[in-house]
């Protein structure tokens, strides 16, 4: 590794002239800088965590105004008041005067700028980094990653007592062991009690080389882990109880159809084109990041005519997908879209007592969807559900009607809200487009 003397070497080949300066004199050049950045405390803080936790890397860059003979900071303001505040008496520096006074000027609004246009990050890999230092002696809190919070516990729906069940020592596996108990007091001569026996294993699923990794999202062949709970022969994953939607918030919206930089809460769905969504095989927190506090499962779209293979395939992803986003805390709603003679495995990992289902509505068939809320009844052991029916036309909007008592709910496609005023607000979204407009517009 190239020791100081030769980077300082190679700045000076480079023109800057590095140097050591004290924080007072440092301060004094920060008053002298028409810096556009306006820093609050708070970003003076996540400066002093992060000299804090990691030592101070990066030197500001100096340059004196020729025409009024000061030394301004070029780069680094922040990091010098982070320094001060840190109690650090001097830094590191390196000045360039060989840049003219416009240069400096587009240079301090070019480092200012370019991170607030970047600001696209990948979700996955900080929820990576984030776990890989969570055991690190590491303070992170500066930061505020505070929104990724919930993504970092294995499983929230571990504690579900179903899982103790179907699963013994399920919850011990993912999240670690509980406290143990206090110490019994042994007499002499008797054996000293154990107060760590060995966890049960987690109930094996059908296919033997499955892994068995459970921290965080582990990849099979560029897939998820497979390892969660299951009470069928199949290994589809089984739902928890305790995560189950108990209400539908509004704006009720598509996959796709509000940018994740909307952090409104919201009920999302996956009625759309499966190409749209089958990217959450890989990054199963996208959802997760954008606001959606329930979740209907994603409808892979199934034919009469599919082999049982494709239908036990699709069916064990969506409800994966569903118990995934359960272990990071969110509320699921069971989509029941999927032809008849398949609805009995569309139903396996879903419990008994399950009482949140949703459903497209069928212009051509909404006997079916009256006859998918049966089936829901007699899996909810009530006739009190979440019925969520989405689209249909007026025919199924007066069906929702009729059975509002019984806990039915029609919320109509974009399009439809779109192009009628009465049905103006129903999925929560405001209207982008006036309805006097978009009678205008050729389709």
């Amino acid at each position: 590794m190239a020791d100081i003397d030769s980077v300082l070497t190679k700045w000076k080949e480079f023109g800057l002239s590095p140097d050591y300066t004290p924080i007072a004199e440092l301060l004094q050049y920060v008053k002298n800088t028409p810096n556009p950045h306006k820093h609050r405390h708070k970003d003076i803080a996540a400066i002093q965590g992060s000299i804090r936790t990691s030592g101070y890397k990066v030197p500001p860059l100096l340059w004196k105004n020729p025409r009024t003979g000061l030394v301004e900071v070029v780069i680094g303001c922040g990091r010098i008041q982070g320094a001060a505040e840190e109690g650090l008496e001097g830094l590191p520096t390196y000045r360039d005067d060989s840049m003219s006074e416009a240069q400096v000027k587009a240079l301090r609004l070019a480092d200012n700028r370019v991170k607030d246009l970047s600001n696209v990050y990948d979700d996955g890999l900080i929820v990576d980094i984030l776990k890989d230092l969570k055991f690190a002696d590491i303070d992170l809190d500066y930061l505020k990653y505070d929104q990724y919070s919930h993504l970092l516990v294995e499983d929230l729906a571990a504690s579900d007592p179903l899982f103790s069940e179907i699963a013994p020592g399920y919850e011990e596996q993912v999240n670690g062991p509980k406290a143990a108990p206090m110490p019994q007091a042994v007499q002499p001569g008797s054996q000293e009690p154990n107060l760590h026996p060995p966890l049960p294993p987690v109930k094996e699923l059908a296919n033997e080389n499955a892994p068995r990794e459970l921290d965080g999202v582990p990849k099979w062949h560029g897939r998820p882990n497979l390892a969660y709970p299951t009470d069928n022969e199949y290994g589809i994953p089984t739902l928890s109880l305790k995560y189950m939607a108990d209400n539908v918030p509004k704006p009720i919206v598509k996959w796709g159809e509000l940018s994740r930089n909307d952090k409104r809460p919201r009920t999302l769905h996956f009625w759309v084109e499966d190409e749209k969504f089958e990217g959450l095989l890989k990054n199963p927190n996208a959802p997760l990041m954008g606001g959606a506090i329930a979740l209907v499962e994603p409808n892979f779209s199934l034919h009469p005519d599919d082999p049982l293979a494709v239908v036990l395939w699709y069916t064990y992803w969506k409800r994966w997908l569903a118990r995934y986003w359960q272990s990071k805390g969110a509320k699921i709603i069971v989509d029941l879209w999927v032809p008849g003679k398949y609805s009995e495995i569309n139903l396996m990992g879903v419990p008994q007592g399950w009482r949140a289902y949703g459903i497209r509505g069928n212009t051509e068939n909404l006997k079916y969807v009256e006859v998918m809320y049966l089936d829901a009844c007699e899996r909810a052991d009530t006739d009190e559900l979440i019925y969520l029916v989405y689209g249909g036309g007026q025919e199924a909007q007066r069906l929702c009607e009729e059975y509002k008592d019984s806990g039915w709910i029609w919320i109509p496609e974009r399009m439809q809200i779109v192009s009628n005023p009465n049905l103006a607000g129903m999925d929560g979204l405001e209207n982008k487009v006036a309805y006097d407009d978009f009678k205008g517009i050729k389709r």
